[in-house]
């Protein structure tokens, strides 16, 4: 179909495609790193800094004071991932955007070529609907600002196929370069790139040097040497300079385990492999649209490739996604992004699906009615996926592309990144920053101190200049010691412990909020906004201090706010001024939105709870304890089930139970009796009817239970 007015309806389509890709892409660009996933950009994000400031052809994925050594060199993948890591830093520094800018902008990127390719290979109908599903498919909103393997990938691999088709289709040396580029930057970003060019360039040596020349189309044998040669250098040199560097280093075996244990189970049955789990993963990531584009792109594919030597790409592409998942099983069994390459596979399915009925319509005297053909079911598939797909782009900020893990509580650690840079802002570059136990190294944390760390227990004094504690995850006894031994400023549930005067515990003021419009766009589209002030909090301090047991009296200024409400009604019981005491609880209680008022066995009695909503869900339930309340060591966690799909939900629940809050920071160990405490949970909702209950569990001896009742307390149910 030859008509302005449609190719001028596609190009705008397809653009209004790659832009709503782009913001999807820049989302949260400026926001704190979240841990999972999408953490682990922040190694790339360092490999490519070590590479810039210290001038070396190797990835280290920890911050280096100084050169790296050969025993810290990551061998596993090429290096492609890590020098978009180091083009990151080069514009953005040393900050939370750059671990993000550079897979922001190649997945900004991907669909314009996407559409260049598409609109090459089938015309502009079919490059449009191929753009359109490419941008809905979930896997490509969940992961599109993830500096992993697959985002410079897939940006590669697409400007690689839409040079390549048009130089068959040309034959012009200028289509040369960047074919070449791209199959050199496809192999750079991961092994499975040299499955693609290799592929695209085997076919093309066999058809033109093997088969017969009658069985193809004209070919300008010298540019298609030049082509040839050009692309298989890139893919060549690629391999060679890889295995140098890696032996170089002593570093080969390391890349043989490393492809030895990803691969591990490849043989397996696939009922073996597509179980329970994997099955929910495929429906949520490639839901059923998806899954018909790829089974599209194999049955039609092949069968189109007899009628042009192009049509072989959209095989290519199917072979080396295949390859990824099915060859690398073990991870595919740990990373729900591992089948992200079939995203391109799905778009081009339907985009030949389109190119079929449309070059079968173009016989009929009715172009209307075949362009309603064509388009119409992709369009239509291209919706589906999108009710999947914008739901599932909140569930990976929200859980840091973990998604489900099992049922395990998901420790996204926002907050736990931005105290740890602004607890080390102040210290020198080569300053060795302790971590407690309770603080788990990962790589967001690396890069939040962006100095090397030691983990340790209860260091001496004179052994560390800053120790980062994670209160919800220490012990009673342990938070007690460092009071009492060392200087601690308290942020929300994390300490700052120095190895000044002993017993000076301040707890600074800690401002937690949902999202502006601006904010939600930039930094926090699935978080709260936190600022922690340099300023004290007087009430959190006294009651901080009071439950340690060091000396402090409470603030004369009268309490602003809840928790400042609460803690100055334990203080107000501590002091025997009972009237004063029944004010502020009734104050305090009129915050509880349900009514629970669950009795336990120890003597704590769960008053009720109160959900705000907005970007970020919080759930914060307030607890009473009795005059007999009897210290225990003891959690309160909180699990949910998804009872109920939403609306019009074409794709699979989750169906783990989960648990979604994390231990207190000044925990029931340390309650005292007669006391308010408040427990507040970020809500990590999945989609769906969701229930939540409650139960303590203890570290020793039995957990308490509620005085009458069922050992779990149903808690609230959330659409």
């Amino acid at each position: 179909m030859n008509d302005p007015r449609v190719d001028r309806l596609c190009s705008r389509v397809a653009a209004a495609a790659a832009v709503f890709y782009g913001l999807a892409a820049f989302w949260e660009l400026w926001g704190v790193l979240p841990g999972g996933h999408l953490g682990n950009g922040a190694a790339a994000a360092m490999a490519g800094e070590n590479m810039v400031r210290h001038r070396v052809l190797a990835a280290v994925l920890e911050p280096s004071v100084s050169t790296p050594t050969p025993a810290q060199f990551y061998t596993h993948h090429p290096y492609g991932t890590f020098f978009a890591g180091a083009v990151g830093f080069l514009v953005a520094g040393h900050g939370w955007a750059a671990t993000r800018l550079p897979a922001a902008a190649l997945s900004a990127l991907t669909p314009w070529l996407l559409f260049a390719f598409t609109r090459a290979l089938w015309g502009p109908v079919a490059g449009a609907v191929a753009t359109v599903v490419w941008v809905t498919v979930p896997i490509n909103l969940a992961y599109a600002s993830y500096l992993n393997l697959e985002v410079p990938l897939l940006w590669s691999g697409a400007l690689f196929s839409w040079a390549t088709t048009r130089f068959f289709q040309t034959h012009r040396a200028r289509y040369i370069a960047p074919s070449a580029l791209g199959a050199l930057l496809a192999c750079q970003s991961d092994w499975i790139g040299m499955v693609l060019v290799g592929g695209v360039g085997a076919s093309a040596f066999v058809r033109a040097y093997v088969l017969p020349e009658r069985w193809s189309t004209r070919i300008d044998h010298r540019q298609h040497a030049r082509w040839f040669g050009w692309v298989t250098a890139a893919a060549v040199s690629t391999l060679l300079m890889y295995l140098g560097l890696f032996a170089k280093a002593g570093r080969l075996g390391d890349l043989a385990a490393s492809a030895e244990l990803r691969s591990h189970g490849a043989s397996a049955p696939l009922a073996q492999v597509f179980g329970p789990r994997r099955m929910m993963w495929v429906s949520w990531m490639l839901p059923a649209p998806a899954l018909l584009g790829i089974a599209a792109s194999a049955a039609l594919s092949p069968l189109r490739s007899a009628r042009s030597f192009l049509e072989l790409l959209p095989v290519w592409w199917l072979v080396a996604a295949a390859t990824q998942y099915f060859g690398f099983r073990q991870g595919a069994d740990v990373h729900v992004y591992w089948p992200h390459m079939f995203s391109v596979c799905a778009a081009l399915g339907w985009g030949a699906f389109t190119a079929g009925v449309g070059d079968a319509a173009s016989s009929l005297d009715a172009p209307r009615a075949g362009l309603a053909l064509a388009a119409g079911p992709p369009l239509v598939a291209a919706l589906l996926l999108l009710r999947v797909g914008v739901p599932m782009a909140y569930q990976s900020r929200l859980t840091g592309g973990r998604f489900d893990d099992g049922g395990r509580y998901i420790g996204v650690d926002r907050d736990r990144h931005q105290f740890a840079k602004w607890a080390t802002r102040d210290l020198p570059q080569d300053a060795t920053v302790h971590l407690h136990r309770s603080m788990t190294p990962s790589w967001p944390l690396s890069y939040a101190m962006n100095r090397p760390y030691a983990v340790t227990s209860m260091p001496e004094p004179s052994t560390f200049t800053r120790l980062l504690v994670d209160a919800r995850h220490a012990r009673a006894d342990e938070l007690r010691t460092l009071a009492a031994r060392f200087d601690v400023q308290v942020v929300g549930p994390h300490w700052r412990v120095s190895p000044g005067p002993a017993g000076r515990l301040v707890a600074l003021s800690y401002d937690e909020r949902q999202p502006s419009a601006l904010e939600w766009a930039t930094v926090a589209g699935a978080d709260l906004v936190r600022t922690i002030a340099e300023r004290a909090d007087p009430w959190a301090t006294w009651e901080w201090r009071h439950h340690l047991g060091l000396a402090g009296d409470p603030p004369d200024e009268a309490p602003a706010g809840a928790e400042a409400e609460r803690a100055a009604h334990n203080a107000a019981v501590a002091r025997g001024d009972d009237a004063e005491a029944a004010r502020l609880r009734e104050a305090v209680e009129a915050r509880i939105q349900r009514r629970l008022d669950v009795v336990y066995s120890h003597g704590a009695t769960l008053l009720g709870l109160r959900i705000d909503t907005g970007a970020a869900t919080v759930m914060t339930l307030y607890w009473a304890t009795a005059a007999a309340y009897a210290q225990a060591d003891v959690d309160f966690l909180v699990r949910s089930k998804v009872v109920a799909p939403p609306r019009l939900w074409p794709s699979r629940l989750d169906y783990f139970e989960k648990e979604i809050a994390p231990p207190e920071a000044l925990r029931p160990q340390l309650w005292r009796p007669g006391y308010l405490y408040a427990q507040r949970i970020l809500v990590m909702k999945r989609i769906g009817t969701e229930r939540y209950e409650g139960v303590f569990t203890s570290r020793s001896g039995p957990a308490p239970r509620p005085v009458a009742g069922p050992e779990r307390a149903t808690l609230v149910t959330l659409d």
